[in-house]
Formats: C-alpha cells, sequence, structure tokens
C-alpha cells in the first residue's frame, strides 16, 4: 500500500506539473507497471514467506521504476532526487544491513544511468538549467564533474541511509528477539506457576495493595465454598477480612486459625513486592488442619491421661507407705503390750508419717492451684527469708548445718507470703537434705536487687550450699515433674518453687556439679512506689 501510495503520488503530480507532453506516457508505464506487480509479488511472497528473493525483486524494480520519474523531473539535480533515500532505508529495514547496501547501489546506478542521460542531452527538456546552460557552452568535462559531484553527494546519502536503516533494523530485530525469548519464558513460568498452584493441596488467595483479589487456586475455592464468581463472593470470606486487616496494620501472627463452616483452616498471611518498599499486595495460604487439630486434642487428652495416671501411681504410692507405717503402728498401741518408750516411739512416728501424707497432699494440690492477685501484699523479702532459715534452723532435718542470710538491701515485692514461703521453704530444704553427710554443711542465702532485662527492677535470691550437687543430666531436668535424687521424695518440690516464680512474674535457674555443691537463683519484680510508678507511666505517654 505504501508503494502505490508513492508512486502513484509522485506519477500524478509529475503529470500535474510537468504536463502531458513530454511525461504522460513513461510515468503512466511507470504506474500501471507498480499496479500491475503489486499482486504478483504478494502471491509470490505468500508461497514463500521465508524467501527474501521476492522483496529483492521488488526493490530493485522500485529503484528502476524510481529512476525514470527521477530522471523526467530534473534528473540527479531535480527536486525529487532526495526521494530515492527511500528505497534503501526501506531495504535496509525490510533485509537488514546487506539489502540495504545492495538497495542504495541499485539506486546509486539507476541516478548514474540518469546523469549519463542528462550528459549526452537525452530527455533534457525538463532536465537542470544549469546542466543545460554548460552543455549548451561546451563545458562538457566541468558538466561531468558537477553532475558526478551531485551523484556521488547523493550515492552517499543513500549508502548512509541504507547502512543507518539496516542497523536499525538488525538491533531492532535483536531486540525483539530478546524481548520475545523473555515474553516466553514469562509465559512459560506463568503456566508452570499455574499448574503449581492448580496442584497445591493448600489454597491461596493474592490481592493487590487496595484488597483487590487477583488470583486463587482451586483448593482455596474449595476450602472456602467459592465458585465461579469467586471475585465477587470472596469479601464475604473470613480470610478476606484477615487480608484486610493484613495490608491496613501490615503486622499479622504467624497462623491463624478460622473456621469456614465445619471445617478448621489454618491461615498464614505475608506481603509481596513488585519493586521498591512499597508493598504491592498480600498472599494467603489458607490449610484445611481439621484432622490435624482433631488429632492433636486426642493427643493431648492422651497426655493428659498418662499425667493423671503416673500422678495417681505416684500419690498412691506416697501414701500408702506412710499409711502402713501408720497401720502397724496403730495395732500395736492397740494391744497394749509396749513399754512406755516403745508407744511414744510409735506414737511420734504417726504423727511423723501424718506430717509425710500432709506434705505429698499439699504438693499435688500446688499443681493445680493458680495465683490469685487477691493474695498478694507488699512483703519484705530479706525478713520473709530470714523467717524461712530459721524455721529451717528448728527442723530436724537442720541439725549440724550452719545458716547465713546476707541482705545488702531491703527489696520490696508483691505477692503472696504463704506461696513465696513454700518457694523458698522448698529451696531451703533441698539444700539442707543436699549437705546430708557433708562434715560442716553450709547453706548461704544472698538477697540483692538488680536491674533485669525482662521485669525491669529485681530482687535475686541466691540460695548456696555445699553438698553433693547433681550432674548434667539432672540439673537440665531440675524442675520437671517427677525428677528427684532423693529415695522418699516426690519430685515435685521444685516443680512447684518454678509454678510459684512464674506466677509471681520471675523466674528460677540453676548451677550445680557433683560434688561442688548447688547453687539456685531466683529472679523476683520488685514492687515499684506509687510516685516512681506515675512517672514511669508518663514516661511511656
Amino acid at each position: 500500500m505504501g508503494r502505490l501510495i508513492l508512486f502513484g503520488s509522485l506519477s500524478v503530480a509529475g503529470i500535474f506539473v510537468l504536463g502531458t507532453e513530454g511525461v504522460l506516457i513513461a510515468y503512466a508505464v511507470v504506474g500501471m507497471t507498480v499496479v500491475a506487480y503489486t499482486p504478483v509479488s504478494l502471491f509470490w511472497m505468500r508461497r514463500r514467506p521465508a524467501s527474501d528473493l521476492p522483496v529483492w525483486t521488488i526493490l530493485l524494480l522500485d529503484c528502476l521504476l524510481m529512476g525514470v520519474i527521477i530522471h523526467l523531473a530534473g534528473g540527479v539535480d531535480g527536486p525529487l532526487a532526495v526521494v530515492m533515500m527511500l528505497l534503501p532505508l526501506t531495504g535496509g529495514l525490510l533485509l537488514g544491513q546487506r539489502g540495504g547496501l545492495g538497495v542504495a547501489f541499485a539506486a546509486t546506478a539507476a541516478l548514474l544511468s540518469s546523469a549519463y542521460l542528462e550528459v549526452v542531452g537525452i530527455q533534457v527538456q525538463f532536465g537542470s538549467p544549469l546542466i543545460a546552460a554548460l552543455r549548451t557552452e561546451g563545458e562538457l568535462m566541468l558538466t561531468i564533474r558537477y553532475v558526478g559531484l551531485r551523484t556521488f553527494v547523493l550515492a552517499c546519502l543513500l549508502v548512509a541511509a541504507g547502512v543507518v536503516s539496516g542497523y536499525l533494523s538488525e538491533t531492532l530485530r535483536r531486540e525483539s528477539g530478546r524481548v520475545q525469548n523473555v515474553l516466553k519464558a514469562l509465559r512459560e513460568t506463568e503456566a508452570r506457576a499455574d499448574e503449581i498452584l492448580g496442584s497445591m493441596s493448600d489454597g491461596v488467595i493474592v490481592v493487590d495493595s487496595a484488597g483487590n483479589p487477583l488470583r486463587a487456586n482451586r483448593s482455596a475455592l474449595e476450602l472456602l465454598g467459592l465458585g465461579d464468581r469467586w471475585r465477587s463472593d470472596l469479601p464475604t470470606s473470613p480470610v478476606y477480612s484477615l487480608l484486610t486487616d493484613y495490608l491496613d496494620t501490615g503486622s499479622f501472627p504467624e497462623a491463624l486459625d478460622v473456621f469456614v463452616r465445619d471445617r478448621i483452616l489454618e491461615c498464614r498471611i505475608s506481603g509481596f513486592r513488585k519493586g521498591g518498599d512499597e508493598p504491592s499486595g498480600a498472599i494467603a495460604v489458607v490449610s484445611d488442619v481439621t484432622e490435624l487439630r482433631h488429632l492433636r486434642a486426642d493427643l493431648e487428652e492422651k497426655e493428659k491421661m498418662a499425667v493423671l495416671g503416673r500422678l495417681s501411681a505416684t500419690m498412691a504410692h506416697e501414701i500408702r507407705n506412710p499409711l502402713a507405717s501408720i497401720s502397724g503402728s496403730v495395732q500395736l498401741l492397740r494391744s497394749k503390750t509396749l513399754p512406755p518408750d516403745g508407744e511414744e516411739r510409735l506414737m511420734n512416728l504417726v504423727v511423723r508419717e501424718s506430717v509425710r501424707i500432709s506434705d505429698v497432699l499439699e504438693s499435688y494440690l500446688e499443681l493445680a492451684r493458680p495465683a490469685r492477685a487477691g493474695e498478694f501484699e507488699s512483703i519484705e523479702l530479706a525478713s520473709l527469708l530470714e523467717e524461712v532459715v530459721e524455721l529451717a534452723r528448728r527442723g530436724s532435718n537442720g541439725v549440724g548445718v550452719e545458716f547465713e542470710v546476707n541482705a545488702g538491701d531491703e527489696p520490696v515485692i508483691e505477692g503472696s507470703r504463704a506461696r513465696l514461703s513454700q518457694l523458698f521453704g522448698n529451696i531451703v530444704r533441698n539444700a539442707i537434705q543436699a549437705t546430708e553427710g557433708v562434715r560442716r554443711g553450709r547453706v548461704v542465702v544472698n538477697v540483692s536487687s538488680c536491674k533485669d532485662s525482662d521485669v525491669g527492677s529485681a530482687a535475686t535470691v541466691e540460695v548456696r550450699d555445699n553438698g553433693c550437687g547433681v550432674g548434667p543430666d539432672i540439673l537440665m531436668r531440675m524442675t520437671d515433674p517427677f525428677v528427684t535424687t532423693k529415695d522418699s521424695g516426690t519430685g515435685l518440690g521444685l516443680f512447684v518453687a518454678r509454678k510459684v516464680a512464674e506466677d509471681h512474674g520471675g523466674s528460677i535457674s540453676f548451677e550445680s556439679e557433683e560434688g561442688s555443691g548447688t547453687i539456685v537463683l531466683v529472679t523476683l519484680p520488685v514492687s515499684q512506689p506509687e510516685s516512681d510508678a506515675r512517672e514511669a507511666e508518663e514516661g511511656r505517654q
């Protein structure tokens, strides 16, 4: 179509401007030739789409026809000579640099032919007046030089146009090929991603930064009960509200369970970015964990039953032995055959075993006893520890053990006095029992205040003994229930101590080596004075 317009316009304009006498037949032949071989060339190119021969034929024929038009319109010195540059530009675009150069040389040959005919005087009616004047004056060499110079300049322009057009065409083809390869890779990646998403058992939902649904795989539609119109139905789903909340706040827990119909779905949400720091949207991954949650609940129930069984067995064992001793002692007392000192010994045994049963029951009750804020009061920790140590010193197990309480300051804490007494009493009793058999048993209690990264201002209580110590395997499980190194112990004393410390916002830790004693470190938060608490609150505001 472009060729038809170009040659048609030049032919009609030439006939109109130059008149019908000199160029009518020639321009009419040019126009009819273009019209005639256009369908032939189209048919040829369709039959041989991979061949460049039809394009070469058309361009070379166009050079000849364009040479005729230019020659009749003034030759190389005429106004249409520069129009010849369209042909090498077209050749470079269609055939690359080789095509652009080839067509440029063919166009140059056509211009040289026109120049030769003009010099010898053929078809000079519409030629250049300057060339006609030089020829009339007999300046042949000057005429040849002028025409040659004009032809050389035009030839340089034609070659430059062909080279530049060919180079740009080849560069465009290469870049186009790369773009096509990239687009092909993107299509393959997208198809592979669709295949992966479609085969996933977990549901995947993608929304943009405005909350508009972008994609959802088949599993997501099935889990959420959405149909073909899922984009319009998705906003009614609870997962969508979680997505919008994430887009608004930018935060989401690691996983969150949602209930859809009779299923439990675990939802995990994260954002994605296409580039830069601005979020581009969010992705929700939904997993059906109904069976897993049921299995976990069953397992937890079984674990509870197992713990209950162990507790029951331990309780039965711990109560049965004292009861057996009490029963035997009472039977002997009922016989009234014992001397007075024997009866007193059995009565003491009954009392001791009764206390043992009471201690066992109290330990078991502590396992389920919750912390009650109503029991809390301000307690001077140093005085509480002195009371605990004094009770231990008076006890029969404290005979032969040296006690020392060092209070560098007087920290005040908020807590239950009874439960804290139980905490430190368990620790001190363990320290006393650990020093049995040591020549000079010693228990040292140090009280001080410090800064703790978890609780802020804290009070630390260090209970140190020079007893037998424990090995690393026991040290790692010191506060686990039923872990004990004593034949008559329940393994619940330090477990209860840890629970009391945690109920008061504190912690407990241990250091020990076999034969080198044990260090127990209890950290508890210090109660802030009302003025300090007010200043801290104002600072946070």
